[in-house]
């Protein structure tokens, strides 16, 4: 209804009969005035059907990974990043090899204490885990992880946390701090090693 009068005020008010008639306003005012509301009609059509699609997932959540998570039953991978797995080992700035992927499942936890959140489902699975931005108090959380060095920008989302990551690795964050392999790295490595006994075996 709001479009329909909108587009009476920038048109002018148009006695339809008449103007089918061709008597006050000309057949291409007529066409004109159709077809933008036509397509108006459309696009808010469009509007209220995206609008529909959108699936967010709200509640206290529980922390799988660094960068998983499940709201509502529904288990999600933080969009944009890429943190440690289970039983991946890092090294500290000592020397000493430790469980960076617990470490990582913490930091998110430390994130999401004592809050819902709210995450909206977005693009494709990965590792059969829906890719979800999720927020905590309206803080990102995939930012969050990154900027605490427990989670990485992921190379083929462009800089979309390039820079806080940046920050991350210059102020030596969580794992800046000492030498660990990046989690895809590490998944490519734990792959060939469990097909190497396979293989051995045949």
């Amino acid at each position: 209804m709001l479009l329909i009068i909108s587009m009476f005020t920038v048109v002018g008010p148009v006695n339809w009969p008449v103007c089918l008639g061709k008597y006050l306003c000309s057949v291409d005012r007529c066409f004109c005035l159709f077809l933008g509301l036509f397509c108006g009609f459309v696009s808010l059509l469009g509007g209220i059907q995206a609008s529909a699609a959108d699936v967010i997932l709200r509640g206290p959540p529980s922390i799988i990974l660094g960068d998983v998570l499940e709201v509502e039953g529904k288990r999600v991978r933080l969009v944009g990043i890429d943190a440690p797995e289970e039983f991946q080992k890092c090294r500290a700035a000592s020397g000493r090899i430790f469980d960076c992927g617990h470490i990582s499942a913490t930091a998110l936890m430390d994130l999401t204490a004592g809050v819902k959140v709210s995450c909206l489902l977005i693009g494709k699975e990965t590792a059969n885990l829906p890719r979800a931005l999720c927020r905590a108090g309206g803080y990102d959380l995939s930012k969050g992880m990154v900027h605490s060095g427990w989670a990485l920008a992921v190379p083929r989302t462009g800089t979309i946390y390039g820079n806080v990551e940046r920050t991350a690795r210059e102020g030596k964050h969580g794992l800046w701090r000492g030498k660990f392999d990046m989690p895809w790295d590490w998944r490519n490595g734990a792959r060939e090693a469990a097909r190497a006994p396979a293989a051995a075996t045949q």
